[in-house]
């Protein structure tokens, strides 16, 4: 399906002139948007031409470029948000429609969609879970603080190794045993 408002430029910019007042979905604008940024216009012109912020000129474009055309669609029929669509552009393509699907039935709301997108699994699976959550607990013992890992969800070879402290004398103590000397700063 094509949500594109125009086939020619002076078109496409005709019809973002006031889209909000003609009634045209996001998904249009997004479409109509994304066809101009390929004709070499900038966000910041696009944002001076139609009077929408640049931020979110980008944003548009993102959706465009990034949503699968099941959830186009959705966001065409304003079955799912403009944020709801934010968040589901950020998900792998073969995700996005059950996820979207997912939050439409339980009615996520965008806030704890997006949290639960963002935070992602922690573990890949249950081996991996025992092995951080193992050494977790060894490396705490010996340092004498709790230690948490958590891996990234996207990149096997990284990911967060935090050091919890309790109070300003914990603080102390671990920058002491890391040799770091914080009265210098």
């Amino acid at each position: 399906m094509k949500y594109c408002l125009a086939d020619n430029i002076d078109q496409a910019l005709q019809n973002l002139q006031a889209p909000i007042k003609a009634g045209i979905s996001d998904m249009q604008i997004a479409e109509t948007l994304f066809f101009l940024s390929q004709q070499k216009f900038s966000s910041l012109q696009l944002a001076q031409i139609t009077g929408i912020k640049d931020y979110k000129i980008r944003h548009y474009i993102r959706i465009a470029r990034k949503l699968v055309p099941e959830v186009k669609l959705l966001l065409y029929k304003g079955k799912i948000t403009f944020s709801m669509a934010r968040v589901l552009a950020s998900i792998k393509d073969e995700e996005q429609e059950d996820q979207a699907r997912k939050a439409l039935r339980l009615g996520t709301s965008v806030q704890r969609f997006r949290d639960k997108v963002k935070k992602g699994p922690e573990f890949e699976n249950q081996k991996d879970k025992e092995y951080f959550t193992s050494l977790a607990a060894k490396l705490s013992e010996q340092a004498g603080f709790p230690i948490k890992i958590i891996p990234d969800k996207n990149n096997k070879n990284s990911g967060i190794f935090s050091i919890q402290f309790s109070d300003l004398t914990g603080f102390d103590a671990i920058c002491h045993r890391m040799k770091l000397n914080i009265e210098d700063l």
